[in-house]
């Protein structure tokens, strides 16, 4: 890997300090199972839930993959869709992993009740799903080819 673009993923996966965000996390899912890219910007305790709008950002997407807004559907990527979710504040589950659903994502909330400017948008954590192949299911080929069944 070249010495820059090891620097960047090394510089993401720190965080910047002082900006406000916290440092990226690392989740690994495997193909065809689920997995929970956590977001704690949501405060479940408060009294008065306050009005926003959930976004999952995906790096290399032009729009978010999710984005939701109070009781109305959300807009999901054709990619993604009846296989995301939120749950427990704004985590995302993504169901059915696929290999190319490994990436960077990120989760930003924006609240329509406070003032905010354009950077407390970006508000998230980023987050790197790599997604591993599934293993096989039964011992079966590798023992024929070893030759260790008889036969």
């Amino acid at each position: 890997m070249r010495w820059w673009l090891r620097a960047a993923v090394l510089s993401l996966l720190a965080g910047v300090e002082g900006s406000g965000q916290s440092p990226a996390r690392a989740v690994v899912g495997r193909v065809g199972q689920s997995t929970v890219l956590g977001c704690d910007l949501l405060d479940a305790h408060e009294a008065r839930p306050p009005l926003y709008v959930i976004e999952w950002v995906r790096f290399g997407f032009v729009l978010p993959i999710f984005i939701k807004f109070g009781l109305y559907s959300p807009r999901v990527d054709p990619e993604y869709i009846g296989r995301v979710r939120i749950e427990e504040g704004a985590s995302l589950r993504i169901d059915l992993l696929r290999a190319e659903d490994q990436g960077w994502y990120e989760c930003r909330v924006l609240f329509l009740d406070r003032h905010s400017t354009d950077a407390d948008f970006q508000n998230g954590t980023w987050i790197h799903l790599t997604v591993n192949g599934t293993a096989p299911s039964h011992p079966w080929p590798l023992l024929c080819c070893c030759g260790l069944i008889a036969g």
